[in-house]
């Protein structure tokens, strides 16, 4: 049955409020979203504009389209209008500092780009500046411009230079510090070799760094490692100057005295560290020093026997020795001292011994006057007679 006008009248006018009712509901629905995304905007805006990190926007020709305050303010800049009259390609000082080529970099190779400069900027502020630059692409997949993020990195990069330069001056230090200095990491790889482990052993750093077997090379005698390892065990790896006899590379020998106290002080990545002292020098003089201080002492012991209370026969003049024995003076000097004799005669007893022989042979008369011969004799040569041009009578009736 169809429908009269009036009737067909009243359904599009429905139809027409329904499409109006759907249309005034999207409306509604397109102002909410369209409030939602402004306050998204607003509140991005004040989020970029409060950051403690500078915010700016670099078109594809190298304008910059955007910043925040931070940027101002790190570049000591008077307003954006003046910071957005820098071109970030033609800039020279920009140019200069390296800033410029990551800009065109991250553009060119559609990515991030991380990077740090010392950089002037155009109204007389130094300053080290660290960024980080991300590339934002369009709805056909290309580059529209570059976000960057900027922070003032100069305290931070002094206080970086400042831990470098302590290092590398506590690395000099360690390296060249006159006693043995190496450690070895958790899977027992030698990771510190320093300049007087070299000298001690004659092992390079190159040839030890990264090895595993360092009591094999510095220990090469089975029983001797092994009696070390289990005097270390027992000492619960507490090792304060434990001397050891290392062998170097040309085959010698040396006395260090080790000091491990890596469970007292540990080093993070170190498992074991150890502190030598090469003593074998030490060592070398006082085995010298002893040997020198018994040779004194047995001189000591003689020379006190010598110079103590001798038993001499008042006659003969032998002397007893301490197991009862009688010797004869040069004898006995001889045996405790280093001492010689050789023997002679002196002119008393040379006198004497003529006296005797002349007695024996011509009897006592001619031994008294020969006596006598030798007085005058001697008495002449003390004071010489008035006339020395006529000597003496001879008495020859005796001869």
């Amino acid at each position: 049955m169809s429908k009269t006008p009036h009737e067909s009248e009243e359904s599009r006018t429905g139809d027409e409020s329904e499409r109006v009712l759907r249309l005034e509901g999207e409306l509604a629905l397109a102002q909410a979203q369209l409030r939602d995304e402004r306050q998204h905007l607003a509140r991005y805006r004040e989020l970029v504009e409060s950051a403690p990190l500078g915010v700016l926007e670099v078109s594809n020709d190298g304008r910059i389209t955007s910043t925040n305050a931070m940027v101002l303010r790190l570049l000591g800049s008077p307003s954006a209008q003046d910071t957005q009259q820098i071109n970030m390609f033609t800039f020279e000082p920009l140019k200069r500092s390296g800033i410029s080529e990551h800009f065109r970099t991250c553009f060119a190779q559609r990515r991030a780009v991380v990077g740090d400069a010392l950089y002037t900027t155009k109204w007389g502020k130094t300053a080290h500046f660290r960024y980080h630059m991300t590339p934002v692409f369009d709805a056909q997949g290309e580059v529209s411009h570059v976000q960057a993020l900027v922070e003032d990195f100069t305290e931070r990069k002094a206080a970086e230079l400042a831990l470098l330069c302590s290092e590398r001056r506590l690395q000099l230090v360690v390296q060249h510090m006159p006693v043995l200095l190496n450690a070895v990491d958790e899977m027992g790889r030698i990771v510190l070799w320093n300049q007087e482990c070299v000298r001690v052993t004659g092992y390079a750093a190159s040839e030890m760094l990264g090895r595993t077997d360092l009591l094999e090379l510095l220990y090469p005698d089975t029983q001797y490692r092994i009696r070390l390892s289990e005097l270390w065990d027992a000492m619960r790896g507490e090792v304060i100057d434990m001397e050891t006899e290392i062998s170097c590379k040309d085959g010698s020998r040396r006395i260090v005295a080790w000091s491990i106290v890596s469970r007292t002080h540990s080093v993070p990545g170190w498992r074991s560290w150890a502190i030598g002292l090469d003593v074998s020098e030490r060592k070398r003089a006082e085995e010298e020093r002893e040997a020198l201080i018994r040779e004194l002492r047995a001189a000591a012991t003689q020379v006190k026997t010598l110079t103590g209370l001798l038993p001499i026969c008042a006659n003969c003049k032998m002397i007893r020795d301490d197991q009862g024995y009688w010797k004869q003076l040069e004898v006995y000097i001889s045996e405790h001292s280093d001492a010689d004799f050789s023997h002679g005669i002196c002119p008393d007893c040379a006198r004497r011994v003529s006296e005797q022989v002349m007695a024996q042979r011509h009897g006592a008369p001619a031994a008294a006057r020969l006596a006598r011969a030798r007085a005058d004799a001697s008495d002449a040569s003390v004071s010489p007679p008035e006339n020395p041009a006529k000597p003496p009578p001879r008495d020859d009736s005796h001869e």
